[in-house]
């Protein structure tokens, strides 16, 4: 059976809902509390806020101790209740020490990466879009070292995301993933896919992801920490294994193929 957070994931919180509920009910029945009980906890609160269930996430977050309350996990659930009744103000005061340099350290990388990205979609609902690009622009930093993508794909930044131009983040190619992700293209898991004339070296993968975006060849070059020449070289090689004549028809046989996400722009 899929755990809460994949149901989640893939948008079916009626159903991520009640395996909380679940487990919730279960850890009711053990002798102690489960290591994993607070976050357990805390995800059945973000559940609720998603679902609508607004005044039952917040009776959960005023039932618990100061101790609790203040654990990581309850502070971006918090968040997520506050972003859902339209308080981004709320939701950037209760994360704000996961954002911060110091404290940040002590939570782990998918806490601090979801704590920024809901603190990006918080100064979206500000309206302050520099500010808003300058957080997620943050949240991918602290990601891109170990390619954590689901708390993006859990806050759900895909409008932020597709408006961060590639050429303003040095995350460029961590982004269209997350991207491919949320549109539901999963990451190409080798093999040559029907249709194409021989399969694509990592490498060449690597430069396909970035087709999609407007970097010129030097900027992917300086992205992958290769030679403009290279990046020369892979580009005529992605030409001729996917039969294109050209940049924009190499993407359009990538996409095709599944080795980039579709668009989500109307033609």
């Amino acid at each position: 059976m899929p755990s809460a957070v994949a149901l989640a994931q893939v948008g079916r919180l009626d159903e991520a809902l009640t395996a909380l509920r679940a487990e919730s009910r279960m850890q009711a029945l053990l002798a102690g509390e489960h290591a994993f009980a607070v976050a357990g906890r805390a995800r059945l609160i973000q559940a609720q806020a998603r679902m609508g269930e607004l005044a039952a996430a917040r009776g959960a977050l005023a039932g618990l101790g100061e101790r609790e309350r203040s654990a990581p996990e309850m502070r971006l659930a918090a968040a997520v209740v506050a972003l859902a009744a339209g308080e981004p103000e709320q939701a950037i005061d209760a994360v704000a020490p996961l954002v911060d340099g110091g404290a940040r350290a002590l939570v782990p990388a998918a806490s601090a990466v979801e704590a920024q990205a809901l603190d990006a979609l918080a100064r979206e609902q500000l309206g302050d879009q520099w500010a808003a690009e300058a957080s997620l622009e943050r949240a991918l930093d602290l990601a891109e070292p170990e390619g954590i993508v689901l708390p993006f794909v859990l806050v759900d930044l895909r409008d932020l995301l597709e408006r961060l131009r590639p050429d303003h983040t040095a995350h460029a190619t961590l982004r269209q993933t997350i991207l491919d992700v949320l549109a539901g293209s999963a990451p190409s898991s080798g093999g040559t896919p029907a249709g194409l004339r021989e399969e694509l070296s990592e490498a060449e993968l690597r430069v396909v992801r970035y087709l999609p975006t407007n970097l010129r060849a030097s900027d992917i070059a300086a992205e992958l920490f290769v030679s403009t020449n290279t990046i020369r070289t892979h580009l005529r090689h992605i030409y001729a294994k996917l039969d294109a004549h050209g940049r924009a028809e190499a993407v359009d046989r990538a996409r095709e193929l599944g080795l980039v996400g579709p668009s989500r722009r109307p033609l």
